[in-house]
Formats: structure tokens, sequence, C-alpha cells
């Protein structure tokens, strides 16, 4: 009797063992890659990729060790700002094909006032972790919450920018009339915000009834509680909900606010359609910064070299 308990309490512990993996493993999953070389010309974006994703997961890898077993507050937030700068530059620089000057401060404020706010309240009192910092909770909750949110800011951007130009004539009659900036760009804000949303609706309807989300398989394969894993996925689920929303809603804001001046005049020549460059988005805050302190005073006694025969675009 003792053995067949023996017994069982070892099969129990085997089935719930996750393998140990080598690099031979990676390489045996990279072989897959080749099914996507059907001659489509992707060889070249498929080797960066790849490349990328190694290194940066082994990089990754080696810097989340260190700070877990620190288990320092401050590393856990400065891994999480790192986290943030990272998934902005991912969201100006490669995923936003429009861009306007300044786009990367307004994407990092962004991206860190709806991460942090949701990360840690839900962390908080949602996953009810009184240290809500905790590395092993904390930072791969925010890494979820990155994921989706730059991709819902970048569709957010690009719907706003190309609305704009496509809908000028129409923003410029309520400019005409007396509208405000909020009130003329208020119908490209709603689209883009919505455009941006859909996605993030779509996953949260089809979630647990066709896929099997990312968050809830690792707790699973990490041999933890599946209700438990359930409910954790639930809670991720609708903190990327309201991540993706305050993060596009503030994006689009600013990107109202850019296109359509302080004196209510639609600027589209702020719009350009080409990626950003970030020298170009240095120049702009150091431009912006001179701006904002020398010349304001300037433009007030100076009120008569801009008038309703100013040219919008020189």
């Amino acid at each position: 009797m003792d053995r067949l308990i023996e017994f069982t309490n070892d099969f129990l512990t085997q089935e719930n063992k996750v393998p140990d993996l080598s690099w031979i493993n990676v390489a045996i999953a990279a072989t897959f890659l080749l099914v996507n070389g059907l001659g489509l010309k992707l060889e070249k974006s498929l080797l960066t990729s790849s490349i990328r994703c190694i290194v940066q997961l082994t990089i990754m890898g080696q810097v989340l060790d260190s700070v877990f077993k620190a288990k320092n507050p401050i590393l856990v937030m400065l891994m999480t700002f790192a986290l943030i700068f990272l998934s902005s530059c991912e969201t100006v620089y490669n995923k936003s094909e429009w861009s306007y000057g300044g786009i990367f401060p307004s994407v990092f404020v962004s991206t860190g006032f709806s991460t942090l706010l949701i990360g840690i309240i839900g962390t908080r009192f949602a996953m009810n972790e009184h240290h809500f910092w905790k590395p092993e909770l904390f930072i791969p909750t925010v890494g979820l919450l990155l994921g989706i949110t730059a991709g819902g800011m970048a569709v957010g951007i690009r719907s706003c920018l190309s609305k704009v130009g496509e809908q000028s004539e129409q923003i410029e009659t309520y400019l005409s009339f007396g509208a405000s900036r909020w009130e003329a760009g208020r119908t490209v804000a709603i689209e883009a915000i919505r455009v941006a949303m859909l996605p993030t609706i779509n996953q949260m309807s089809v979630i647990g009834l066709i896929t099997i989300p990312g968050a809830m398989s690792g707790q699973i394969l990490g041999g933890g509680s599946i209700m438990n894993a359930v409910r954790y996925q639930q809670i991720i689920t609708f903190m990327v909900s309201a991540t993706t929303s305050l993060g596009v809603l503030s994006v689009v804001y600013y990107c109202i606010h850019h296109l359509i001046d302080k004196r209510h005049r639609l600027r589209p020549e702020r719009v350009h359609k080409y990626k950003a460059n970030v020298f170009r988005d240095i120049k702009f805050l150091f431009v912006g910064v001179y701006s904002e302190l020398f010349q304001e005073n300037e433009e007030e006694g100076h009120d008569h070299s801009i008038n309703e025969n100013t040219p919008l675009i020189r």
C-alpha cells in the first residue's frame, strides 16, 4: 500500500513538472519557420525577426532573473519604465506609418499613464496583492498590458491622422462656424477610438471559446490551478481593455490638440505620411520648449503679424 501511494505521488509530481528545455529545443522549433518560406519573399523579414526574438528574450530573461531575485521595488519600477519606454519606441518607430511632431512624447506619456494606473490598481485590488510591486506578478502583468495596448494605440494614431486628412473640409466647416477644436474633431476622435478598440473587444468575445490565451496557458503549464488561471486571465483581460481604452483616448486627444491649434485652425501640414524619426522628435522637443519659453511674449506683442490672411501652409 505504501508503495502504491509513493508511486502515485511520484506520478503526479512528474505530471505537473515542466520539462527542462535547452537551445536544442529552440533550434528544433526554429525549423518551423521554414513553413513560411514558400516563395513569398519573407526570408529577410523572418530572419531579422527571429534573431530579434532570440536576442531580446534572452536578454529579458537574464534581466528578469536578477530583478526577481533582488525583490527590490526600485528595480521593479525601473524595469517597468524601461518596458514602457521600449513599448513606446515600438509603437512610434515601427508600428505607426503616419507621424506628427512630438508623437513620441505623447505616446510615452499616454502609455505610462494608462499602464501604471491600471497596473497598480489592478494588481493591488483585483489580484488582491498587498505588495503590488511584487516582481513575479507586477512585471509580467505590465508586459501583458503593454503588448496589447501598443497595437491599439498605433491603430488609433493611424486612424486619427488619416481621418483628419479625409475629413479636413468638414472640420474646417465646423471651425468656420465657430466650433471649438474639440467640437470639430469629435467625430474623428470617436471613430479613431472605436477602430482602435475593436480588436480588444473581439478578443474578449472569443476568449475561452476559440482560444486559450497566453496568461492562462502560462499558469497551467507552470503547474498552477486551472480555475485560478481562469480567474487570472479574466482579470488580465479586463485590465487590458481598460489600459487600451485610456491609452488610445489619451493619444487621440493629443493628436486633435496638435492638429487643431489653440487659435482653432486646422493644421494639416503637421501630419507626415512617413514613419517618425528619433532625431526629428528630439529637435521638435527642443524647438517646442524654446517656443514656449521665449516666443510667447513676442507673439503677444506682435499679434498683427498673424491674421486671417496668414497662409496655413507655407
